[in-house]
């Protein structure tokens, strides 16, 4: 038995990126296929001086949507700004609120 859900996300996101702090917005779209969710999204970062473009395509393992652990990468779109992400990483989410 398998099930599949599609979410679409808008959201908030702080970072810390050595000194500086960032702020920034994120459209993502995601597919849940049985246990195996993979997701896209987009985001704009600012620190008010210097501003970046990223896309971050992400793969992961799910736990029935409460947990899920990605492997993803950055793929940041501004070259020339100061504010650069790693190129890969990992993130773990919790939904404590379940329909």
């Amino acid at each position: 038995m398998a099930m599949r859900v599609q979410y679409i996300g808008l959201g908030l996101e702080y970072l810390r990126l050595g000194n500086k702090n960032a702020l920034g917005l994120k459209a993502s779209y995601e597919e849940i296929f049985a246990l195996f969710p993979a997701q896209i999204a987009a985001d704009y970062l600012t620190t008010f001086q210097d501003s970046q473009f990223r896309i971050s395509p992400k793969i992961g393992l799910s736990m029935f949507g409460f947990v899920t652990i990605y492997y993803g990468w950055n793929f940041n779109l501004v070259t020339s700004s100061s504010i650069q992400t790693r190129n890969q990483f990992l993130s773990l989410r919790i939904n404590i609120l379940q329909n």
